[in-house]
């Protein structure tokens, strides 16, 4: 049976608050190994293999629950509640959710949330998993 993530209502159409860089490295001149991308609100935070692990200490303070990679080429996701692995990584539908929605809106909460082929996988699922905050790349 595969997982299902619960909180794919989250995900908001970012754009990077810092796209040269974890956003705490950048401020302590730290160094990182990979980045991801906050899906709800487009904070860069280094991999849990980087000194800082500052992702995964962005999830803890928000409670944020999806990210995705920000490595160029790399097209997945994690979600830190439901330890839940997306290949691709989840996107919401450019066309009807603003970066920011408006309560006011009576179309606030209608989200479509593109999926792909519908690829999530359980954590448990060795072949899809290691830790992938901090995950290898692909073929390397």
């Amino acid at each position: 049976m595969t997982a299902r993530c619960s909180h794919l209502d989250q995900i908001r159409d970012v754009q990077p608050r810092t796209p040269k860089g974890c956003e705490e490295c950048l401020k302590t001149h730290g160094t990182w190994v990979h980045l991801r991308l906050c899906l709800t609100c487009g904070h860069v935070g280094c991999c849990d293999q980087s000194p800082g692990k500052h992702a995964t200490k962005h999830f803890h303070a928000s409670k944020h629950p999806i990210m995705r990679s920000f490595e160029r080429g790399e097209d997945w996701g994690w979600c830190y509640v439901d330890e839940i692995m997306f290949e691709p990584a989840p996107k919401v539908s450019e066309t009807r959710v603003p970066a920011h929605p408006d309560p006011a809106d009576p179309k606030h909460g209608e989200w479509l949330i593109d999926e792909g082929d519908d690829e999530s996988f359980p954590a448990s699922d060795p072949s899809s998993v290691t830790q992938p905050h901090g995950k290898p790349r692909k073929g390397r």
